[in-house]
C-alpha cells in the first residue's frame, strides 16, 4: 500500500539518504508518541471539501512542501496509524456547528483527543465507514527507511506552484498565471534539482505541448 507525504524541495536530498525519522516528520501537530506524517490520498476529498472544517486543506498546504513522495507500507506489520485531525481543528477552527465530538474547550483537550483517536492503519481501512474520521491523517511511530520512499509521478501541488506567479499556498489573493513557456522553464529547474522528477516532468511537458496545440488562450490556463 502507498501513503503520501509532502516535503520541501531542499529536504529531498536528506530524505533520500537518511529516510524519515519521527522527529523530522513534517506536520502541524507533534506529540511525544508520534509525528503527523501524511495522507491516504495526494489530494484527499475529505480534506478538500470538508463541510465541518472548510479551511483545513488550505491551512495544511501552507505548512507542507510541494514535492509529493510515496511511501510503501504494509498495514499488517508496519507501525503506521491513522488519527483524526478534526479534534485539533475543533479547537482551532471557527465553525460553531461542528459535530459535538470535535468541540474542545482547550488546545490541550483537543490535542489529547487527537492523540487518542489513533488506530492502526489496518484497522482504519476495515472500519473507516464506522469510524467516520473527518480529517484522517497518517502517522508513523518508527523511522521510515529511504528504500521505501519515492518521488511520485504525480505532483499536484508542484504543478500549482509552477502555474502561478509568486503564489503562496494558503493565501487568498488571486495570483497571476504563468505562460506555458514559463511553466516549462520552471519545471526544468525543478528537474535539475530533483532528477527523480523525470517521470513526472515528461508527463507534465506532454500536457503543456497539448495545451499549446489546442491553442488555449494564456488567460484561460489553469
Amino acid at each position: 500500500m502507498i501513503v503520501y507525504h509532502y516535503t520541501h524541495s531542499p529536504r529531498w536530498k536528506e530524505i533520500k539518504q537518511d529516510g524519515l525519522q519521527p522527529n523530522q516528520l513534517e506536520g502541524i501537530v507533534r506529540s511525544q508518541d508520534f509525528s503527523a506524517f501524511g495522507l491516504l490520498d495526494p489530494t484527499p476529498e475529505d480534506w478538500i471539501n470538508n463541510k465541518d472544517f472548510p479551511a483545513s486543506w488550505e491551512s495544511l498546504k501552507s505548512h507542507i512542501g510541494e514535492i509529493l513522495l510515496e511511501i510503501k507500507v504494509d498495514p499488517e506489520s508496519d507501525e503506521v496509524y491513522v488519527v483524526d485531525r478534526g479534534h485539533y481543528e475543533g479547537f482551532t477552527g471557527e465553525n460553531p456547528n461542528i459535530p459535538p465530538r470535535y468541540r474542545h474547550s482547550s488546545l490541550e483537550e483537543g490535542t489529547k483527543a487527537y492523540i487518542e483517536s489513533r488506530v492502526p492503519l489496518k484497522d482504519y481501512l476495515r472500519q473507516a465507514e464506522h469510524l467516520q474520521y473527518s480529517l484522517p491523517e497518517v502517522v508513523f511511530g518508527e523511522p521510515v527507511s529511504p528504500d521505501r520512499i519515492h518521488v511520485s509521478e504525480t505532483q499536484p501541488l508542484l504543478e500549482k506552484d509552477i502555474a502561478l506567479k509568486n503564489w503562496i499556498r494558503g493565501i487568498d489573493e488571486p495570483p497571476q498565471q504563468n505562460t506555458l513557456r514559463e511553466r516549462e522553464v520552471l519545471a526544468r529547474e525543478r528537474l535539475k534539482t530533483i532528477p527523480e522528477l523525470r517521470p513526472w516532468f515528461e508527463t507534465y511537458q506532454g500536457k503543456l505541448i497539448e495545451l499549446q496545440r489546442e491553442g488555449v488562450p494564456e488567460g484561460m490556463l489553469k
